[in-house]
């Protein structure tokens, strides 16, 4: 959904990066609504703790409740998070990390939501990621006026 609604093939190989296959996901529009709300999550929502300075990052975080082992309904403490993301400014890189049943700690205020623990061990990743491969920073970031999300008109 990040390429403008392209449907690109996942790869774990360099040389590969970046081909594309005929299908599209969606609309150009729909892919670029989808690319600002993610970015907004980042900014101001769950994944702000996958922030690295200078690299624009699309994500969105998730936390699931187990259901209860013996009977029905499901778990207050028992929980799965998760973080799917994208990066840089044009994605060239996907990530997914996903936690089961992470503990909250002292330094999580003893939350054990996605956007607690998901989204840090993402961002130190990209971190990584960004730092060994030399990627350079976004020139979005730099833009403190820029809009998050631009309206798109729907044509029926």
């Amino acid at each position: 959904m990040l390429h403008d609604g392209d449907r690109a093939q996942p790869t774990l190989l360099i040389e590969n990066i970046g081909e594309k296959s005929d299908v599209p996901l969606v609309s150009p529009t729909t892919a670029e609504l989808m690319r600002g709300l993610m970015r907004q999550l980042i900014e101001k929502g769950t994944g702000r703790k996958a922030q690295v300075p200078g690299i624009v990052i699309y994500g969105k975080t998730g936390t699931a409740n187990h259901r209860c082992r013996h009977g029905t309904g499901y778990q207050k403490k028992d929980v799965s998070t998760t973080f799917v993301g994208a990066f840089p400014e044009t994605p060239r890189y996907g990530i997914f990390v996903l936690l089961d049943q992470p503990q909250g700690i002292k330094s999580t205020y003893y939350f054990n939501s996605a956007g607690w623990n998901t989204a840090p061990v993402a961002g130190r990743i990209i971190k990584r990621v960004v730092t060994t491969l030399g990627i350079e920073s976004d020139s979005f970031v730099e833009e403190k006026n820029a809009p998050l999300i631009r309206l798109a008109s729907i044509k029926e």
